[in-house]
């Protein structure tokens, strides 16, 4: 807004200087100027300036009255050892340091880099007695009574203002108590609002993520990919190929599959993490499937790990997750392995019942297929499925 009133003063400056009327359009110009940079200062706050800038006059102004939360006189301790009066002014992000008669920041301290606020107890508060303290009256040093209350605030290493730690000291022991619970209770709440924004950052990721995992056209690329490693192990037991060439090719289609589908897996983790992923059945497999692929694929000369080549031919069953009729088919058959466990539980009691007739009735008979129990148990179940009862069981 500056830049665009000096454009617009240098056209107007322009104009009124062909037209001779530079006297009068003066104040109006100044005027308009004065308005847009009188805009400008009210919009930008302190809290909109950069956070890098370690200038006093660019650090920026305080905030407003209505985003102070405290304000406190205090002084603090410089780095000669001399104690400055400064303006304590507690905001929702930050605590701010000025001069009582300025308005521009002197010291910024953010909330969320706050390890600790440190009450001094002085002497007068551990034993009794007040406490001692150097003055320098122009005379000569005098030894007198100190009423004030230190406070320290200590900052993160790694932080805005590099570990440094702030001496603060205010007069009354109400105003030390004060200020450090207000601060300790606003960094708490900084610290709370910081992981709260992490954890939206991280879901607005991972539903990002998810978008495009279940993208029409994703899924339909992995689908392919996972027919086409299908069809390589196909040709690849088919014909059996003893030349090193093809064979290569058959290894870099195998390993550039692998990568595909570890990244395709790790999407997977990624976007359903974590009971949201191991509680579907599909993704285990998956998981699993990847697994023994890698494995293969990096551990070849091991003894043992060449037999999980055969393991590659499942990744066909990863289809079954991702196409709906296949997946409702095999949903469908493990719902009803259990009505079928009980189906096959009668036939057992059936078949048992009429063991046990046939061993007390047969076993002097036939005693080759109804000798014992377990004997008849296995002839009733040839009985059952039809293999050789008739030549054998009953003739």
């Amino acid at each position: 807004r500056l830049h665009q009133a000096r454009k617009a003063q240098e056209r107007f400056d322009a104009i009124l200087e062909l037209a001779g009327l530079e006297k009068d359009a003066d104040n109006l110009a100044n005027t308009e100027f004065d308005r847009e940079k009188s805009k400008f200062e009210d919009t930008v706050t302190f809290d909109m300036m950069p956070a890098n800038l370690n200038s006093n006059h660019l650090l920026g102004r305080v905030p407003s009255i209505k985003s102070r939360l405290l304000e406190r006189d205090a002084e603090k301790l410089d780095s000669e050892g001399r104690w400055q009066a400064r303006r304590v002014i507690l905001t929702s992000r930050r605590v701010i340091l000025t001069l009582p008669s300025e308005d521009i920041v002197r010291d910024s301290i953010p909330l969320c880099e706050i390890e600790r606020v440190h009450v001094n107890k002085s002497e007068e508060q551990s034993n009794g007695s007040k406490p001692l303290a150097i003055f320098d009256s122009g005379f000569g040093t005098i030894i007198g009574e100190d009423s004030w209350r230190k406070l320290n605030i200590f900052t993160r290493e790694d932080g805005y203002n590099s570990g440094m730690t702030y001496h603060l000291r205010v007069e009354d022991e109400e105003d030390q108590l004060f200020l450090q619970k207000c601060i300790e209770e606003m960094r708490l709440r900084a610290l709370e609002q910081q992981e709260v924004v992490r954890a939206s950052c991280l879901k607005t990721m991972k539903r990002r993520l998810r978008k495009f995992y279940e993208m029409r056209a994703y899924q339909s690329l992995t689908t392919l990919l996972i027919l086409l490693n299908f069809l390589q192990n196909v040709v690849q037991a088919e014909y059996q190929a003893n030349d090193p060439f093809v064979q290569y090719c058959f290894d870099c289609l195998d390993t550039s599959l692998t990568s595909f589908f570890i990244f395709d897996i790790s999407l997977n983790l990624v976007c359903n993490w974590f009971w949201d992923f191991f509680e579907v059945g599909w993704n285990v497999l998956d998981l699993a499937i990847v697994i023994v692929s890698v494995a293969n694929l990096f551990y070849t000369n091991m003894p043992g790990v060449s037999s999980l080549r055969c393991f590659r031919a499942f990744r066909i069953v990863r289809l079954f997750g991702r196409l709906g009729p296949l997946r409702e088919i095999v949903n469908a058959l493990a719902f009803s392995v259990w009505p079928v466990a009980n189906a096959f539980f009668v036939l057992f009691i059936v078949m048992a019942v009429y063991a046990i007739l046939a061993t007390n009735t047969f076993c002097q008979r036939d005693s080759m297929s109804f000798g014992s129990f377990s004997k008849s148990l296995f002839t009733m179940f040839q009985v059952c499925t039809g293999d050789g009862w008739a030549s054998a069981v009953t003739r």
